[in-house]
């Protein structure tokens, strides 16, 4: 029971980490510091999720904005508020 126990917090531990990785990628990736704290699978998930979020924008929205602000990079570079807010 206690073997069942420390299984399931760890996981849960992972699980979380993982929801972090995905929800602040962005932030993460502008980052070398906050880079290197991430295990190599970690890093492979961020750059996965932060490619599916920038193909999903610009399919949906920024291939419909003016020069400026149709990038990701570009907008996330030129924001001057930082994204971990809420």
């Amino acid at each position: 029971m206690d073997l069942d126990r420390t299984l399931f917090l760890l996981r849960s531990y992972l699980r979380l980490r993982l929801q972090k990785i995905e929800k602040y990628t962005m932030h993460i990736s502008r980052s070398e510091d906050l880079l290197s704290r991430l295990s190599q699978q970690e890093r492979r998930f961020a750059k996965s999720c932060a490619e599916i979020m920038e193909k999903h924008l610009e399919q949906s929205v920024l291939s419909k904005l003016p020069y400026g602000y149709d990038s990701v990079s570009r907008q996330s570079l030129s924001s001057t508020e930082d994204d971990m807010g809420t």
